[in-house]
């Protein structure tokens, strides 16, 4: 097995699994998202606008970039609360 075969194996295991948690975080982070571009269309630019978007962008992040461990352990965080 050469080097670039080596990288893609070991990135593709980073990025292969927990697609529900994927999946929920980035259902959440889109309705984040997606309620602070409404909230600017209806009432004008004010203060929720940018929190509204600036809230989607962690749970953006783990659906999109974060590692399989990363998404691991901010899910058993939310764990505690149960």
């Amino acid at each position: 097995m050469n080097e670039k075969q080596l990288l893609k194996r070991i990135n593709g295991k980073q990025r292969g699994g927990c697609f529900l948690q994927r999946f929920l975080a980035f259902g959440f982070g889109a309705f984040l998202l997606g309620m602070g571009v409404m909230l600017w269309f209806r009432n004008g630019f004010e203060l929720a606008v940018p929190l509204l978007i600036i809230l989607s962008l962690p749970p953006l992040y783990l659906a999109i970039l974060a590692a399989d461990d990363t998404v691991d352990s901010w899910f058993s965080v939310l764990e505690i609360f149960r």
